[in-house]
């Protein structure tokens, strides 16, 4: 009891506000219209959220009377509860000061019929510190409140901001595991990534409802072309009927949920507050921001000289010429690979765009011997395929993403780890565990 509640002192002082002495202000902005200005209410809203502590407080202790509750829990207890008790009195002035700016602007802006300031009013999803009290929502204790709510929002027809819905603009049935590949959304369910478990976080959660407080998110873990695994993972595809078959299946869902999605832009370029893109496979940045997944150590800049490769991991590495470049390009670096004797899993490619993909290879477990620094790929030469990396140490996964490499036109996996003066590629055309392509490169200069 004493270390966890000594853990979660530390955490609440290591995030709490850092204005707490300085009070926070809004500048509430609206158009000629008198509707809203939903980027400047969207960045007030991330500061206000900075602060937003739930009721509930973390820190838990209940006296028992065992001889083993000790007065130092005791104290380690009240320190907790003390200093949740003042981040609390911090993040309710910041929500006063947020409601007096912005609550008056959002019903002015509603009684001038604009939709946009009614969702963000009425879906509590939108975010938590806007006071809703005497407004029909979608959170109201009250089950006519409640439903009267929904009832609005579905009459305004931007269906994303419906509670339940299916989270898509048209009439049918879209499954949430479809939705996750289209190439932009309103929200996402990203839940499917991980071998169909809801283990949603915080973060993932915000991309599923129609929050105005998003960052740009990767899944955290790697990933393998258009698959996502964790510990050896899971497929998201059926592969009795293979990748393209499927995009081309549902091709004409993404081309009417395009033209929905436009359909709502043209008619007011607000809704974009709320829209989300794809970059590769997996990532998802919101409209207006910026991701850093581009930004890659220096590290990896320069020459390398292909020494090695081998079509399948269960076959032994062969020595082959070849080079590699790699150099910065609008901001980001590419990648460029020209080989003697090109596999077809690793065709040459120029200004092959690098991306980091959020996740990092894994400590090989001594235990579990078909477990590699990938997790469930492995074969019979995995371990001199990956003989560089340091078994105590995690490696930042790589992708390569153009044509040729990773994209939306194909299954093929094909990233990058950096172990020193090495570089290990990875490939596979199949996403077979068991058939893994690779290549090494040593550095030049």
């Amino acid at each position: 009891m004493q270390v966890r509640l000594t853990t979660i002192a530390a955490l609440l002082i290591a995030f709490a506000p850092c204005a707490a002495a300085k009070p926070m202000r809004f500048a509430p902005k609206t158009d000629a219209r008198g509707f809203i200005d939903v980027w400047r209410l969207r960045r007030d809203v991330v500061r206000a959220e900075s602060h937003y502590y739930a009721a509930i407080s973390p820190c838990e202790y209940r006296f028992t009377g065992h001889s083993g509750e000790t007065k130092a829990e005791e104290r380690a207890y009240e320190r907790c509860r003390k200093h949740f008790d003042r981040l609390k009195a911090v993040s309710e002035r910041v929500d006063a000061a947020f409601n007096r700016a912005w609550r008056p602007v959002i019903l002015r802006s509603m009684q001038l019929g604009d939709p946009i300031a009614e969702v963000i009013m009425r879906n509590c999803d939108t975010t938590p510190v806007l006071d809703r009290h005497d407004i029909a929502a979608t959170c109201d204790t009250d089950s006519d409140k409640r439903n009267a709510a929904i009832a609005r929002l579905r009459s305004i027809g931007f269906m994303p901001a419906v509670p339940n819905h299916t989270r898509s603009l048209v009439p049918f049935f879209v499954p949430s595991k479809v939705l996750q590949n289209a190439p932009r959304a309103f929200t996402v369910d990203l839940r499917y990534l991980n071998n169909g478990f809801d283990n949603f976080s915080q973060a993932f959660e915000a991309l599923a409802k129609l929050r105005l407080n998003r960052q740009p998110l990767t899944p955290g873990y790697l990933t393998f072309g258009p698959e996502s695994y964790y510990r050896g993972g899971s497929k998201l595809w059926d592969p009795a009927i293979g990748i393209a078959d499927h995009r081309k299946e549902w091709a004409s869902t993404f081309n009417a949920l395009d033209t929905a999605m436009d359909k709502w832009l043209r008619r007011d370029p607000r809704w974009a507050v709320f829209l989300l893109h794809r970059i590769g496979h997996y990532e998802w940045v919101p409209e207006g921001m910026t991701t850093t997944t581009g930004r890659l150590n220096s590290v990896w800049l320069g020459r390398w000289k292909l020494i090695a490769q081998t079509p399948d991991w269960n076959q032994p590495l062969q020595p082959v010429k070849g080079r590699a470049v790699i150099r910065y390009r609008h901001g980001g670096m590419v990648i460029n690979t020209v080989a003697a004797t090109a596999l077809m899993v690793f065709p040459d490619v120029s200004n092959c765009t690098l991306r980091y993909s959020g996740g990092v290879t894994y400590v090989p477990d001594p235990g579990r011997t078909q477990y590699t620094a990938l997790a469930g790929y492995t074969g019979k030469y995995a371990d001199k395929v990956l003989a560089e990396l340091d078994p105590s140490k995690r490696y930042k996964q790589v992708l390569m993403q153009c044509k040729g490499a990773e994209s939306d036109d194909t299954d093929r996996a094909r990233f990058l780890l950096h172990a020193r003066n090495y570089m290990i590629e990875i490939g596979s055309l199949s996403g077979d565990p068991n058939h893994v392509a690779a290549r090494v490169y040593r550095r030049v200069h």
